[in-house]
Protein backbone atom coordinates (compact mmCIF):
# COMPACT_ATOMS: atom_id res chain seq x y z
CA UNK A 1 0.00 0.00 0.00
CA UNK A 2 2.88 1.98 0.73
CA UNK A 3 3.66 1.91 -3.09
CA UNK A 4 0.62 3.97 -4.18
CA UNK A 5 2.12 6.94 -2.24
CA UNK A 6 5.91 6.74 -3.22
CA UNK A 7 5.13 7.06 -6.77
CA UNK A 8 1.26 8.64 -7.39
CA UNK A 9 2.39 11.62 -8.97
CA UNK A 10 4.23 9.04 -11.84
CA UNK A 11 1.20 7.06 -12.64
CA UNK A 12 -0.57 10.04 -12.23
CA UNK A 13 1.08 11.73 -15.83
CA UNK A 14 1.06 7.92 -16.89
CA UNK A 15 -2.90 7.59 -17.10
CA UNK A 16 -2.83 10.89 -18.02
CA UNK A 17 -1.29 10.53 -21.18
CA UNK A 18 -3.75 7.73 -22.16
CA UNK A 19 -6.59 10.37 -21.87
CA UNK A 20 -5.51 13.07 -24.03
CA UNK A 21 -3.96 10.41 -26.74
CA UNK A 22 -7.81 9.16 -26.55
CA UNK A 23 -9.12 12.21 -27.04
CA UNK A 24 -6.98 12.57 -30.16
CA UNK A 25 -8.54 9.47 -31.63
CA UNK A 26 -11.67 10.79 -30.69
CA UNK A 27 -11.08 13.77 -32.99
CA UNK A 28 -10.07 12.01 -35.84
CA UNK A 29 -13.69 9.97 -35.36
CA UNK A 30 -15.45 13.65 -35.15
CA UNK A 31 -13.26 14.37 -38.20
CA UNK A 32 -14.75 11.02 -40.33
CA UNK A 33 -18.34 11.93 -38.89
CA UNK A 34 -18.06 15.78 -39.92
CA UNK A 35 -17.25 14.73 -43.86
CA UNK A 36 -20.40 12.25 -43.32
CA UNK A 37 -22.87 13.98 -41.31
CA UNK A 38 -23.89 17.51 -42.98
CA UNK A 39 -26.17 15.98 -45.39
CA UNK A 40 -27.16 19.26 -47.03
CA UNK A 41 -23.68 20.15 -47.34
CA UNK A 42 -23.03 16.72 -49.35
CA UNK A 43 -21.63 17.54 -52.99
CA UNK A 44 -24.04 15.38 -54.17
CA UNK A 45 -27.05 16.23 -53.03
CA UNK A 46 -25.51 19.81 -53.75
CA UNK A 47 -25.00 19.22 -57.62
CA UNK A 48 -28.54 17.29 -57.81
CA UNK A 49 -30.25 20.59 -56.03
CA UNK A 50 -27.90 22.78 -58.37
CA UNK A 51 -29.34 21.04 -61.52
CA UNK A 52 -32.55 20.85 -60.16
CA UNK A 53 -32.36 16.76 -60.38
CA UNK A 54 -34.73 14.94 -58.35
CA UNK A 55 -33.53 14.83 -54.77
CA UNK A 56 -36.52 13.15 -53.16
CA UNK A 57 -36.01 10.87 -50.07
CA UNK A 58 -31.74 11.43 -50.34
CA UNK A 59 -31.40 13.27 -47.10
CA UNK A 60 -33.66 10.45 -45.10
CA UNK A 61 -31.88 7.33 -46.76
CA UNK A 62 -28.91 9.36 -45.71
CA UNK A 63 -29.56 10.43 -41.83
CA UNK A 64 -30.47 6.52 -41.59
CA UNK A 65 -27.10 4.91 -43.12
CA UNK A 66 -25.28 7.83 -41.02
CA UNK A 67 -27.18 6.80 -37.31
CA UNK A 68 -25.73 2.94 -37.60
CA UNK A 69 -22.42 4.28 -39.17
CA UNK A 70 -21.96 6.46 -35.94
CA UNK A 71 -22.94 4.02 -33.87
CA UNK A 72 -20.42 1.54 -35.22
CA UNK A 73 -17.61 4.48 -34.77
CA UNK A 74 -18.34 4.73 -31.41
CA UNK A 75 -18.38 1.16 -30.90
CA UNK A 76 -14.92 0.90 -32.19
CA UNK A 77 -13.56 3.42 -30.03
CA UNK A 78 -14.98 2.33 -27.24
CA UNK A 79 -13.28 -1.09 -27.70
CA UNK A 80 -10.21 0.91 -28.47
CA UNK A 81 -10.31 2.87 -25.59
CA UNK A 82 -10.78 0.20 -23.70
CA UNK A 83 -7.72 -1.84 -24.90
CA UNK A 84 -5.51 1.10 -24.26
CA UNK A 85 -6.56 1.50 -20.57
CA UNK A 86 -6.24 -2.45 -20.00
CA UNK A 87 -2.47 -2.53 -21.65
CA UNK A 88 -1.65 0.42 -19.44
CA UNK A 89 -3.07 -1.06 -16.23
CA UNK A 90 -1.65 -4.46 -17.11
CA UNK A 91 2.00 -2.61 -18.13
CA UNK A 92 2.09 0.14 -15.10
CA UNK A 93 -0.03 -1.19 -11.90
CA UNK A 94 0.25 -4.96 -12.37
CA UNK A 95 -3.51 -5.25 -13.90
CA UNK A 96 -4.75 -3.52 -11.00
CA UNK A 97 -7.63 -1.67 -11.99
CA UNK A 98 -8.26 1.33 -9.70
CA UNK A 99 -10.57 3.97 -9.89
CA UNK A 100 -8.66 7.33 -9.72
CA UNK A 101 -6.61 5.84 -12.39
CA UNK A 102 -9.41 5.57 -14.94
CA UNK A 103 -10.81 9.06 -13.44
CA UNK A 104 -7.65 10.46 -14.09
CA UNK A 105 -7.60 9.01 -18.15
CA UNK A 106 -10.90 10.41 -18.70
CA UNK A 107 -9.62 13.93 -16.89
CA UNK A 108 -7.23 13.48 -19.34
CA UNK A 109 -9.40 13.13 -22.13
CA UNK A 110 -11.50 16.35 -20.92
CA UNK A 111 -8.31 18.30 -20.87
CA UNK A 112 -7.38 17.43 -24.63
CA UNK A 113 -11.09 18.13 -25.92
CA UNK A 114 -11.36 21.07 -23.92
CA UNK A 115 -8.10 22.74 -25.20
CA UNK A 116 -6.76 21.48 -27.88
CA UNK A 117 -9.53 19.69 -29.58
CA UNK A 118 -11.36 22.47 -30.27
CA UNK A 119 -8.55 23.87 -32.41
CA UNK A 120 -8.12 21.11 -33.95
CA UNK A 121 -12.13 20.19 -35.25
CA UNK A 122 -12.10 23.83 -36.20
CA UNK A 123 -9.46 23.80 -38.21
CA UNK A 124 -10.49 20.33 -39.97
CA UNK A 125 -14.16 21.81 -40.26
CA UNK A 126 -12.85 24.25 -42.44
CA UNK A 127 -10.05 22.17 -44.60
CA UNK A 128 -13.16 19.95 -45.46
CA UNK A 129 -15.26 22.92 -46.28
CA UNK A 130 -13.15 24.60 -48.41
CA UNK A 131 -12.11 20.89 -50.53
CA UNK A 132 -15.66 20.05 -50.16
CA UNK A 133 -16.58 23.29 -51.97
CA UNK A 134 -13.63 23.68 -54.36
CA UNK A 135 -15.03 19.74 -55.58
CA UNK A 136 -18.75 21.21 -55.93
CA UNK A 137 -17.60 23.98 -58.46
CA UNK A 138 -14.84 22.01 -60.17
CA UNK A 139 -17.90 19.78 -60.63
CA UNK A 140 -20.37 22.12 -61.72
CA UNK A 141 -17.90 23.37 -64.50
CA UNK A 142 -17.34 20.27 -65.88
CA UNK A 143 -20.76 18.83 -65.53
CA UNK A 144 -22.90 21.87 -67.05
CA UNK A 145 -22.52 21.30 -70.70
CA UNK A 146 -23.43 17.63 -70.08
CA UNK A 147 -26.37 18.52 -67.79
CA UNK A 148 -28.06 21.35 -69.95
CA UNK A 149 -27.50 18.92 -73.31
CA UNK A 150 -29.61 16.40 -71.04
CA UNK A 151 -32.28 18.35 -70.28
CA UNK A 152 -32.74 20.19 -73.74
CA UNK A 153 -32.68 16.74 -75.14
CA UNK A 154 -34.96 14.93 -72.85
CA UNK A 155 -38.55 14.56 -74.24
CA UNK A 156 -40.98 15.06 -71.34
CA UNK A 157 -44.10 12.96 -71.00
CA UNK A 158 -46.53 14.95 -72.19
CA UNK A 159 -44.55 15.81 -75.31
CA UNK A 160 -43.98 12.24 -76.24
CA UNK A 161 -48.18 11.32 -75.86
CA UNK A 162 -48.64 14.41 -78.02
CA UNK A 163 -46.04 12.92 -80.57
CA UNK A 164 -47.50 9.86 -80.22
CA UNK A 165 -51.21 10.78 -80.87
CA UNK A 166 -49.61 12.80 -84.17
CA UNK A 167 -48.57 9.84 -85.86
Amino acid sequence: MNEFFYDSHQLIFSFLIPGIVLGAIYDVFRIIRFTRVNTKGNIGFQIKKHFELNTDGYVQKSKRNLNVLIFFEDFIFCIIGTFIELLLFYHLNAGVIRIYAILISAVGFFIYQNSIGYLIIYVAQHIIYCIRYLIYYILIVVLTPFICIYKNTKIKKEDRKKFEKEK
